[in-house]
C-alpha cells in the first residue's frame, strides 16, 4: 500500500477495524455478562464511558455488567429523569464533590419536583447545580439513584 492509498483511503480501513474492535468486544460482553444489550446499546455506553473518561480527567472503571446497563441508557424521546445518566451520575464515586460557585443555578432535582431552588452549590463532574443542607440533601439524592 502507498502512501497516496492511504492518505485517500486508508481513513476507511482504520473504521473498518474499529467496527471489528467493537463487535468482537460487544460479543464478549454478552458472553461474560450474560447481557442482552443490542450493538447499538454497547456502542452508547462505550461512547459515554469514553466521554466521562474525558471530561474527569481519572481513569474509569468500565464494568459493562447487564444490572448497571440496563439503568445507565435512558431512553433518547420522551420525559428523562436527570441530564447525566445514571452511571456518569453514580459512577466514579470519589470524584463527585460539591463545589461552590460564584453563580447561582437550579438546582436539578428540586426543578424535576416543581420546586425552585437556586444553590451556589454544585458537582463539578456532573456540572450541575444541586442543594445540599439539612431539609434537603438534593446532592446526596441525585447521585444516589
Amino acid at each position: 500500500m502507498s502512501i497516496e492509498n492511504l492518505k485517500n483511503g486508508g481513513i476507511g480501513y482504520v473504521w473498518g477495524i474499529m467496527d471489528i474492535v467493537f463487535v468482537n468486544s460487544f460479543v464478549i460482553n454478552n458472553e461474560l455478562n450474560n447481557s442482552k444489550l443490542t450493538v447499538k446499546q454497547f456502542r452508547r455506553s462505550v461512547a459515554q464511558g469514553l466521554i466521562v473518561l474525558n471530561k474527569s480527567g481519572q481513569k474509569r472503571n468500565f464494568d459493562v455488567s447487564p444490572s448497571t446497563q440496563k439503568n445507565s441508557l435512558q431512553p433518547r424521546r420522551g420525559k428523562q429523569l436527570y441530564s447525566i445518566p445514571l452511571d456518569v451520575r453514580i459512577g466514579n464515586l470519589g470524584a463527585h464533590w460539591i463545589e461552590y460557585s460564584k453563580t447561582r443555578g437550579r438546582c436539578e432535582v428540586c426543578s424535576k419536583k416543581k420546586i425552585e431552588s437556586k444553590p451556589f452549590s454544585k458537582c463539578p463532574t456532573c456540572k450541575v447545580f444541586l442543594l445540599q443542607n439539612e431539609k434537603k440533601p438534593c446532592f446526596n439524592e441525585y447521585h444516589a439513584k
